[in-house]
């Protein structure tokens, strides 16, 4: 791994337990608009598919040292995202057939670069 990719794993690995801390007190709804704004530099990059995948590989990585819920990913992966400039959109679906199931995941320029799945999940937000 290049010098960079170690330092978006371990930002990553540090803001997985306070986003899910944040999660549970916050809410959904507050915990984004704080990480948003965290990210958010005011600079915007062309889409940047290579960054993307990178960037998503890390909080991967990290979710392998702090298991999260894939909306933790979701909310961490979009901050890294926007820190660097890059479109990050955070969806939350549901999914019936063979048993009801949430997901979330982030996408950046059409790409899921994190939370990609199998299943098929309908999109509500």
């Amino acid at each position: 791994m290049a010098a960079s990719d170690w330092v978006w794993f371990f930002q990553a690995t540090l803001a997985l337990p306070l986003v899910r801390i944040m999660l549970r007190l916050m809410g959904l709804s507050r915990t984004q608009d704080v990480w948003h704004r965290r990210g958010n530099g005011g600079r915007r990059r062309r889409p940047d598919v290579v960054l993307g995948e990178r960037l998503g590989k890390a909080v991967a990585r990290a979710a392998r040292v702090h298991p999260d819920s894939c909306l933790a990913q979701s909310i961490v992966a979009a901050w890294l995202l926007e820190r660097h400039g890059l479109q990050a959109e955070v969806h939350i679906g549901v999914a019936t057939e063979g048993g009801f199931a949430a997901h979330a995941w982030v996408v950046h320029d059409g790409l899921i670069v994190v939370g990609a799945t199998e299943r098929a999940f309908t999109r509500l937000l």
